[in-house]
């Protein structure tokens, strides 16, 4: 609800100033950027208050700004089920997934492999306490 009323207080400001709205949200929304970036050790982190103000100024950017982004794929790439199809047989995925007891409120996790083609799964394992020797 507090990012609807945000998005709906910044587009009846850019209705205010509509000449120069675009330049001024467009700068915004850069100095914002260069804010985040500056206080980024490593790599730029996001805080939870960044994400909703640049999505809000986005939705009040004109178009001609949003339209460098990469368009989606014109047509159906068929190569990888034709790779699919071609090594089926030989075709295993891994996974590993959690269950949580009810009764003894303990988390056990699962290893397991399921086959491609038959569509067979096989239990690798299951243990309390997941170490990288028992993923492994």
């Amino acid at each position: 609800m507090a990012y609807r009323l945000l998005v709906t207080v910044l587009y009846w400001l850019a209705l205010l100033a509509r000449s120069s709205s675009a330049k001024d949200v467009e700068i915004l929304a850069l100095r914002h950027e260069v804010a985040v970036l500056r206080r980024a050790n490593p790599r730029p982190r996001l805080s939870w208050t960044d994400r909703p103000f640049l999505a809000a100024l986005t939705r009040i950017m004109p178009k001609g700004l949003r339209a460098h982004r990469i368009p989606p794929p014109s047509g159906h790439d068929q190569s990888w089920r034709v790779f699919l199809c071609a090594h089926a047989a030989t075709l295993l995925a891994t996974d590993l997934f959690h269950v949580d007891c009810a009764l003894t409120l303990t988390r056990l996790y699962v290893a397991f492999v399921i086959e491609h083609q038959t569509r067979r799964v096989h239990l690798l394992g299951v243990t309390r306490h997941p170490t990288g020797q028992w993923a492994t």
